[in-house]
């Protein structure tokens, strides 16, 4: 089977994750130990509401790694520790960086829509710590109400700041539309992370964020590769039909970055016909060894239709690969080129007898097409 991409964002961003996921495990060891040494078990979430006192009298205790500890427990906790958001919120007036976060995480989890937490995060934002990949998955999970606020991030003299709340606007997406000029603007953010970001936001947006498109359109001959990517990504999403993001994906389905590989796959189906000239390409995606990127590209190649044509005698092969998602790939994309892809019947019948039942169903579909498309044939056959 295909494996699933582990990442699917830039490598600046998979970096910050991967701090952000140690921290937690060396913050989650920490506080296993203080535990111990407390003579209560860490995590004890598993009878849900009904711990909810036994936090709530934690975080009135005067133990720090307790209060840390409850924290923690509350948010796993979600919605069923609502009871505990009067002690919890008085935490965000704490001046000590570790409490205030861990309360302003604790407040999204438990109430998504509370704008409550939004300076606390913004703060951390500002520190740029192992923290900062969880803010703004949680200033993202209180919704629309954290636009405003996000929005002027956009001109925070922070430049974390500055990129994560283009983050969390872009996993908002499209109810967030309302940022659409600024992070327009942000495509001139003086930081290259900070301008990726709001390229990427800008196409979670879709056509609203249409009035963005000849600035991502510039964006394409940026200084960083990152930038130029989910500016081509991002015109991919907003217009389909604009070729120009074509020579940037296509030097993407060369790159060292699985997930980039498979996006710019994607996007270059999502543009069908237009996309065209990216075939070449394609095709040399065909060899990747990554069975996503290999599977996205083949896909890509169906979509483009009659202008892909090289592709079959590579499609072809294909229906031999070992793994059954290439396999079933081919034998689909082979049926949407209908008679162009009469070289393919030979291979194709041979995989009727496929032991993978969705690849079998394939390959009759995909015969039942070519020769439907083949002047004078018997489509009865």
């Amino acid at each position: 089977m295909a494996e699933e991409p582990s990442e699917r964002c830039d490598p600046e961003c998979v970096a910050r994750r991967t701090r952000a996921r140690r921290s937690f495990v060396a913050a989650s060891v920490v506080l296993v130990v203080a535990a111990a040494v407390l003579g209560c078990a860490p995590w004890s979430s598993s009878d849900g509401g009904s711990s909810v006192p036994r936090l709530v009298k934690d975080l009135e205790s005067n133990d720090s790694l307790r209060q840390q500890r409850a924290l923690y427990e509350l948010r796993a906790l979600g919605p069923e520790a609502k009871a505990a958001l009067p002690a919890v919120t008085g935490f965000l007036r704490r001046q000590d960086n570790c409490h205030r976060t861990l309360a302003a995480l604790a407040i999204a989890s438990i109430d998504p829509g509370s704008e409550a937490p939004i300076p606390a995060l913004l703060d951390e934002l500002e520190r740029q710590s192992d923290y900062w990949m969880p803010c703004v998955e949680a200033l993202a999970a209180i919704g629309p109400r954290s636009v405003p606020a996000l929005t002027r991030a956009l001109a925070h003299v922070s430049g974390g700041v500055r990129e994560g709340a283009a983050e969390a606007l872009g996993i908002i997406g499209s109810e967030a539309a309302s940022a659409v000029p600024a992070l327009t603007e942000a495509l001139d953010d003086k930081n290259g992370g900070g301008r990726a970001s709001a390229a990427k936001a800008l196409g979670r947006m879709g056509p609203k964020a249409r009035a963005a498109v000849p600035s991502l359109a510039r964006a394409l001959a940026d200084e960083t590769p990152s930038v130029r990517f989910h500016a081509a990504i991002s015109l991919a999403a907003i217009d389909p039909g604009d070729r120009r993001s074509v020579p940037v994906l296509a030097e993407a389905l060369r790159g060292d970055h699985n997930g980039w590989r498979v996006m710019a796959a994607e996007a270059l189906a999502n543009m069908g016909p237009s996309a065209s000239k990216a075939v070449p390409a394609l095709v040399g995606a065909l060899s990747d060894p990554y069975t996503n990127a290999h599977v996205a590209a083949i896909r890509a190649l169906a979509r483009i239709g009659p202008d892909a044509h090289p592709a079959v005698e590579h499609l072809t092969v294909d229906l031999r690969a070992h793994d059954e998602s290439i396999r079933l790939a081919a034998a689909e994309a082979l049926g949407a080129f209908g008679a162009g892809a009469t070289p393919a019947v030979r291979e194709l019948t041979a995989a009727l007898r496929d032991k993978d039942p969705r690849v079998r169903q394939a390959a009759a579909g995909a015969l039942q097409k070519i020769r439907a498309d083949v002047p004078g044939s018997d489509r009865r056959r």
